[in-house]
């Protein structure tokens, strides 16, 4: 896929995401999307009494035309989701994950070339 199909489907995966209601209505989910440094995070802000939420749900990168999963601090396999919806496992890296877990993986490895 070219960068284009990957910011694609990378933006419609996290916008299905943030649609869902939540059942604390003293937060909010939203996106940040930068399409030219290709970073795209899922965020939740709001308040909960006097403590402030800034939490970072999702945070995905395309570089060299790879998504790399940097953060997922969900439930929810990204990886499998991205597959799902025809991202070739050769253009996914779990860069939550460290290199040499890369490698037995599965999924890319973030080296050009694997």
């Amino acid at each position: 896929m070219d960068v284009k199909m990957l910011r694609q489907v990378v933006c419609r995966l996290l916008e299905q995401f943030v649609n869902i209601p939540n059942a604390d209505g003293s937060k909010r989910d939203t996106l940040l999307i930068d399409t030219t440094g290709n970073h795209y995070q899922w965020l939740s802000i709001g308040w909960n009494g006097m403590q402030r939420i800034f939490d970072v749900y999702m945070h995905l990168d395309i570089r060299d035309n790879f998504i790399w999963i940097e953060r997922n601090d969900t439930d929810i396999d990204i990886a499998l989701e991205l597959v799902a919806r025809g991202v070739p496992k050769e253009q996914i890296v779990l860069g939550l994950q460290a290199p040499y877990k890369r490698k037995i993986s599965g999924y890319a490895t973030g080296e050009l070339g694997t």
